[in-house]
């Protein structure tokens, strides 16, 4: 059997603050499991969720603003239903927190978490995601082993379950559109069955745990280190752990922030070689936040001023040995 549903829930003038919240909480809970919510902001809060079961099989699509989701100890006493539930998201990013690991899910990957145990999604902007809800023992039925679930691993373009992910966003964009689907969502159990025992060969095992974190810290600064608010500070918070686990995942090399300021500089030098930038251009660019802290750094890294660098660069050409060439 086929069910469609539709709702929207939106804040409006002259309702009490607090009510799109609690409409949202109630929503959240009703389609899935019991939830918790905590907005960004009340003001203008809203979501939608559009959702169709295919006998035991849950496809929704959700778009909703800023919040933080919970999954407690409490809520989960309180129900005896057990889900393996799948996000991936289509616009927007967000954090989920389970068995003592943190996922950054952002635009075409997904993830896998487990309704028995307590988790939690840190959603920091608006998100469009399809989430796929399924009963463990429907799964298990299926002969996939729940005995070691791939929670809170973020599974990219590029992992193979990755075409599991694309088939159930492309099924809840024409889920109560299109009179086959329900015939195309038959095959959605054992794909997600499928997906499931591929991730699982992606959960870190003891130190590879603090390699896969690292990685993911380096790959975000990489595509972040442009950015003057991005702090070793901003970083952990970002990364959901405390300052001291930050530099001890770097123990033994170059520390967050000397690779964080070894980034700035290099986009500095090659922006200076380029040239058609003014100092001051080049040190926005490339994430200072003043540019007398660019001058202080630059001298202090290459022995000479970002204008000398520049000259150099200029009347002797990029390959001359100038610091900051490969």
């Amino acid at each position: 059997m086929t069910e469609h549903t539709t709702i929207t829930v939106r804040a409006s003038p002259g309702q009490p603050p607090g009510q799109a919240v609690e409409q949202w909480e109630a929503l959240l809970s009703d389609t899935y499991i019991p939830l918790a919510v905590a907005p960004a902001t009340i003001e203008g809060f809203g979501g939608r969720i559009a959702a169709t079961e295919f006998d035991g099989l849950l496809v929704t699509s959700v778009q909703t603003a800023a919040q933080t989701v919970r999954r407690t100890p409490r809520l989960i006493a309180a129900a005896d239903d057990r889900y393996i539930l799948a996000s991936m998201y289509v616009a927007g990013r967000g954090i989920l927190h389970q068995d003592g690991r943190a996922a950054h899910v952002e635009v075409g990957s997904m993830v896998f978490y487990d309704s028995t145990r307590p988790y939690r999604w840190e959603i920091d902007e608006p998100v469009d995601k399809v989430v796929v809800q399924v009963p463990i023992d429907t799964l298990e039925a299926a002969g996939v082993p729940m005995s070691r679930v791939p929670s809170a691993i973020a599974l990219g373009p590029d992992h193979p379950a990755s075409a599991v992910g694309t088939y159930f966003c492309g099924l809840a964009r024409v889920q109560q559109a299109d009179p086959v689907v329900a015939e195309l969502a038959g095959h959605g159990i054992g794909m997600l069955a499928s997906a499931l025992s591929l991730a699982a060969g992606s959960v870190p095992r003891g130190p590879g745990a603090d390699e896969l974190t690292r990685a993911r810290i380096i790959a975000f600064m990489r595509r972040r280190f442009a950015d003057a608010d991005l702090t070793v500070d901003a970083l952990a918070h970002r990364f959901a752990i405390s300052r001291r686990t930050l530099y001890r995942l770097f123990e033994g090399e170059e520390s967050p922030a000397r690779r964080l300021l070894r980034m700035r500089l290099d986009h500095a030098c090659q922006l200076l070689r380029e040239g058609g930038m003014r100092i001051e251009e080049v040190a926005a660019a490339a994430g200072f936040s003043a540019e007398r802290h660019f001058y202080r750094a630059f001298r202090a890294e290459f022995g000479m001023a970002p204008g000398e660098y520049s000259h150099r660069a200029i009347r002797f050409g990029t390959d001359s040995q100038l610091p900051g060439t490969a």
